[in-house]
């Protein structure tokens, strides 16, 4: 059987990418589709998932190793 894959173009570049990089490439994507696609406002979907909180990018406080 095969399954139904939902096609996501912003996964080749967000695997290049990788790290912080490729998290925020992929949440622009999803703040992009959730706004009904829109053209012209790939500048303001990635300035937003650039504020998002990202768990890749948690930086360590000082004095807190594991």
């Amino acid at each position: 059987m095969i399954q139904s894959h939902k096609f996501n173009p912003i996964d080749d570049l967000a695997d290049i990418y990788g790290g912080k990089t490729g998290w925020i490439a992929r949440r622009a994507y999803e703040i992009w589709e959730q706004a009904g696609r829109p053209d012209g406002q790939d500048k303001k979907h990635w300035q937003h998932a650039s504020a998002t909180s990202c768990p890749l990018c948690v930086k360590p406080r000082p004095g807190n190793v594991d």
